[in-house]
């Protein structure tokens, strides 16, 4: 098997191998752009999962006003508190 190192040695395999080489290269390229997608998708997906937990935290409290022994005040200053934390 020969190898082409410069275009003397073969002009058309030395055009095929680079166009080959770019090509390779657009495609790792390509291969990082979707790996950034997905750690920025991931990294969205956490957040989102933390806003969640915050609002049924918001809904438990909201059941706890219901029951007349507990402070509203301090129901609602824990309310104000996690949406803040949402902010």
């Amino acid at each position: 098997m020969k190898k082409i190192n410069s275009v003397g040695d073969d002009t058309s395999g030395f055009k095929v191998g680079k166009e080959l080489e770019a090509g390779n290269l657009k495609m790792k390229a390509q291969l990082n752009n979707i790996s950034s997608g997905k750690n920025w998708l991931s990294t969205a997906e956490s957040a989102l999962i933390l806003v969640d937990d915050k609002l049924n935290q918001i809904i438990a409290k909201q059941e706890d006003a219901k029951d007349p022994l507990k402070s509203s005040t301090s129901l609602q200053n824990d309310i104000k508190a996690i949406a803040d934390e949402i902010q």
